[in-house]
């Protein structure tokens, strides 16, 4: 079986911790020093580098990311990892309802891949987060999953103030933008509208014509783009099987996929893996 999706979804808590040299310690780390490219079930993961160095592709971009560096993927980054035989970094997934909208909004906006490396005077700030975090998880002391969901929102606000110095005013989010987010984060489980209407506290028509009026689409339009340009991402990152990328990405028939796609993109999936395909890692069993 191929290695395409991670989930916690059967997990007690909405998070989970990890820490590269417990890992590789208890003999869990399968694959030495490297993780094959990998796409997450609808939750959010923070990577913090404490010591050594990590080289990270994030959507096909490449990233060398050494001590004091933090990576923040959202359900939707396809990335694959190697790092150097000393690195000590932390690994933090968390479903994205943990933390606060307007925070999950700052980061879904980013255009770009949200990596950065701090500077020396910072990196205390940083790594003395990271070693909060593993020691709140695996102590599981009174109150713990308030603090480590407090401390997961201070390294996003403290990352997200560095690369985005742009601060988000917004204290208001409308129903369509709370959608959007709700869509960015579950499109791949193809959500309909009721479903959305009902995560926003709305009438399904009156969401309906609020959401076309915001975004200027509709609501199963925007879905579709969506889900294509998740598509088009794993085409062009993977090696994943055409049929499996169909329904990794949410569509309900091959047929439906291939036509779409090539409707939005003017060529097959076929086409567009032969042309632009970059196979960065190979998958493993």
């Amino acid at each position: 079986m191929l290695l395409v999706k991670e989930t916690f979804k059967n997990s007690e808590n909405k998070f989970r911790i990890t820490n590269s040299i417990t890992e590789t310690t208890h003999g869990r780390m399968h694959y030495g020093n490297m993780y094959p490219a990998h796409i997450h079930d609808s939750f959010m993961e923070i990577e913090i580098i404490s010591k050594g160095h990590m080289s990270q592709i994030i959507n096909g971009k490449e990233y060398e990311m050494p001590a004091g560096s933090v990576a923040i993927l959202k359900p939707a980054d396809c990335h694959s990892l190697v790092w150097s035989e000393d690195a000590d970094f932390i690994t933090v997934g968390f479903e994205p309802d943990i933390i606060s909208k307007e925070l999950l909004y700052s980061i879904l906006k980013y255009e770009d891949n949200i990596v950065y490396q701090f500077s020396d005077e910072e990196m205390h700030t940083i790594t003395n987060y990271a070693a909060q975090l593993l020691n709140e998880h695996e102590s599981s002391h009174l109150f713990y999953k308030n603090i480590v969901k407090n401390l997961i929102e201070n390294v996003c606000f403290f990352t997200l103030r560095n690369v985005n110095p742009v601060v988000l005013k917004e204290k208001y989010l409308s129903p369509a933008r709370n959608a959007i987010m709700y869509l960015e984060t579950t499109f791949m489980n193809n959500p309909t509208l009721n479903e959305v209407a009902k995560y926003v506290y709305l009438n399904p028509s009156y969401f309906s014509r609020v959401f076309r009026e915001e975004t200027g689409v509709t609501y199963s339009k925007y879905l579709i783009e969506l889900k294509l340009r998740y598509a088009k991402n794993l085409l062009c990152e993977t090696n994943m099987t055409i049929t499996d990328i169909c329904f990794n990405s949410g569509f309900g028939s091959l047929s439906n996929f291939s036509k779409y796609f090539k409707s939005k993109y003017g060529i097959s999936a076929n086409e567009m893996r032969k042309r632009y395909g970059r196979i960065k890692l190979e998958f493993y069993n």
